[in-house]
């Protein structure tokens, strides 16, 4: 059979077809090595004695769009002429395609440049209804992580930038935590690494920065991530992001208004509290005339929900003052104000911004917000909802991060 009428895999050298076969719309193409003689792995010696030709390998290279082609290899197996040799047979090598394998080093390639776009799930389903893919799902799946870890993405120079944010990240089911790095100021994810919610997982993704051009560093109120900056880049300024300050107080409104529904007694007032809650947890500039009423009339049942709703108002008006100077002694009063409350829900919270007095300060200093970092966060989780879970972290990270370098 001619070779110029079949088409011969891109990934290997050295072959012909010696016979063609159909099943339906694919056909089979039986490939032979060109040379008629073998060399002997162990002494080098050419023999043209053929023992056999019974092994026949699947060969799955680059698929042709179009043409649905099926690859079998024949390998044959020679005798070792070389009598001083301690090999008797040995098996005929291929270039291009690696011992034991089915898969050419191209077909690699092409699964990790499709990874890019889709899920190992949507990529198998494409070649396997497009192009008469002959492999199982459990295999391609280990081919898949193959394909990622090859090309693996390697940040080799630290970063340089005067804001990072940092925050951790579930990754799969249970308790399994990540940590993310990001560049706030060009707005770009600079690294993930694994390792839980610890000091070492955040001082290994601080590692990826020059840490001495940091400024400031935006977290939220994450102990373990506090110390590691301490010791990492003891000279940068810890910002708490907003969002988390007034999130604390706002959990803590709720807890109120949770603990004050279940002592009412009323059945029409506890459906009043329960269907008020955002109503309650909503900014004061962000409802109508018509809420407010409604507002107070819910506020007005309990006099320990009033009052911390409105600690919680005031904490949001602190973030609006224009003399910044004055702040640390609102911010102070603010504290001492909730500490003798009364309230524990409010108590509870004041005394974790009691804990963080400094940091949360700093943000007057370097007003930067960690909300690109919780959209990297969401992402991540986005990835690996998608794969129904990476059991290989490096595969996560290799998907979020290409998508995010080619975004």
């Amino acid at each position: 059979m001619e070779n110029n009428i079949v088409q011969l895999p891109f990934g290997i050298k050295g072959v012909k077809a010696e016979k063609v076969e159909y099943e339906g719309d694919i056909s089979i193409v039986y490939l032979v090595k060109q040379m008629d003689f073998g060399v002997c792995p162990c002494c080098g010696t050419i023999s043209n004695k053929i023992k056999d030709r019974a092994t026949i390998n699947r060969v799955i290279d680059i698929p042709i769009p179009e043409l649905k082609i099926k690859y079998r290899l024949v390998k044959r197996r020679f005798k070792c002429i070389n009598t001083l040799c301690t090999t008797n047979t040995f098996t005929e090598a291929i270039d291009g395609l690696r011992k034991s394998h089915v898969y050419t080093d191209p077909f690699t390639n092409y699964i990790y440049h499709l990874a890019k776009r889709s899920t190992c799930s949507e990529i198998y389903q494409h070649l396997k209804k497009d192009y008469g893919l002959d492999i199982s799902r459990s295999s391609f799946y280990l081919k898949y992580q193959e394909a990622c870890l090859n090309y693996s993405v390697d940040n080799d120079n630290p970063v340089s930038t005067p804001y990072i944010g940092l925050d951790e990240f579930s990754k799969g089911s249970g308790h399994d935590y990540g940590v993310v790095i990001t560049d706030l100021a060009k707005k770009k994810i600079i690294e993930m690494v694994d390792g839980g919610k610890t000091k070492e997982a955040a001082k290994h993704a601080i590692s990826f920065v020059e840490t001495e051009k940091i400024t400031a560093c935006c977290i939220d109120m994450w102990e373990p991530v506090k110390l590691a900056i301490a010791e990492s880049i003891p000279n940068a300024l810890i910002v708490i992001d907003p969002f988390h300050v007034i999130q604390k107080v706002n959990e803590a409104v709720d807890k109120v208004r949770k603990r004050v529904r279940k002592r009412l007694k009323l059945p029409e007032k506890k459906e009043s509290l329960f269907d008020v809650k955002s109503l309650i947890l909503s900014g004061s500039e962000r409802i109508t005339d018509k809420q407010v009423i409604k507002l107070w009339e819910i506020l007005s049942l309990d006099v320990e929900l009033k009052k911390a709703y409105e600690f919680k108002e005031l904490l949001r008006m602190l973030y609006k003052r224009q003399d910044k100077e004055n702040v640390p002694k609102y911010f102070s009063n603010w504290i001492k104000e909730a500490l003798y409350s009364g309230i524990p829900e409010v108590i509870e919270a004041s005394t974790t911004y009691q804990n963080w007095f400094s940091e949360i300060l700093n943000w007057w200093k370097h007003p930067i917000s960690n909300g690109f970092t919780e959209g990297i966060v969401n992402k991540i989780k986005t990835v690996d909802r998608r794969a129904y879970h990476y059991n290989n972290f490096e595969s996560l990270r290799h998907k979020v991060l290409t998508i995010q370098n080619n975004s």
